[in-house]
């Protein structure tokens, strides 16, 4: 399904943008569920790709704000997530955005499939903002989620873990085999949750 609306369109992935569309039913609701998000809560998505977890997103939140870099998936997005009503797509860097106006929305809940190349500083993004950021719901590549999750005195362990969980609790819900991406990147991922700390939000 998701090949035939990319190949309709035409659509040749970026590899600068890092693109791994996640093209899998079952995984799209694992990362949901693993969000916690409901009806009453707002999400913040970077990197809407071809919509496949906007749309399994807007399915059980009250509202997703998603960024998407790359123009190019504008018709497809058109098609995919176009016709929901609780989906704001804003093409644009998430990086060079004033992000003032997400305070209109409350609490806010990040949820991403993030390349390697921007992951630590788009949680950095959202952890150090003034936004009500409550959690943070990440797919990223294994050996960051590794180091992210690390506990003291192990070889993961390092600055950026020390960052991340200086912000709540951290933990690794499942990890995901690269077969689950179109194209299937070179290595596995995981799936990263932050919940935030009550007295830093």
């Amino acid at each position: 399904m998701l090949q035939e609306i990319l190949s309709r369109h035409g659509f040749h992935f970026e590899k600068k943008f890092g693109q791994n569309f996640i093209s899998d039913g079952n995984l799209l609701q694992a990362i949901v569920k693993d969000s916690g998000v409901g009806s009453d809560d707002t999400v913040v998505e970077v990197g809407a790709g071809a919509g496949t977890l906007t749309a399994a997103l807007s399915e059980q939140a009250g509202h997703v704000v998603s960024f998407e870099i790359d123009r190019k998936l504008q018709p497809i997005l058109a098609e995919t997530v176009g016709e929901r009503r609780n989906v704001e797509l804003i093409f644009a860097d998430v990086m060079r955005c004033d992000l003032s106006f997400l305070r209109e929305y409350g609490e806010l809940h990040l949820v991403a499939n993030l390349p390697y190349y921007i992951t630590t500083p788009v949680l950095m993004l959202f952890l150090e903002s003034d936004l009500p950021v409550k959690s943070a719901t990440v797919m990223v590549q294994k050996e960051v989620a590794d180091r992210l999750c690390a506990q003291p005195g192990t070889k993961d362990y390092g600055a950026v873990t020390v960052a991340v969980q200086s912000f709540g609790r951290v933990t690794m819900t499942r990890t995901v085999s690269r077969r689950m991406f179109t194209p299937a990147p070179n290595v596995d991922s995981a799936i990263v949750h932050v919940e935030k700390s009550e007295e830093i939000r």
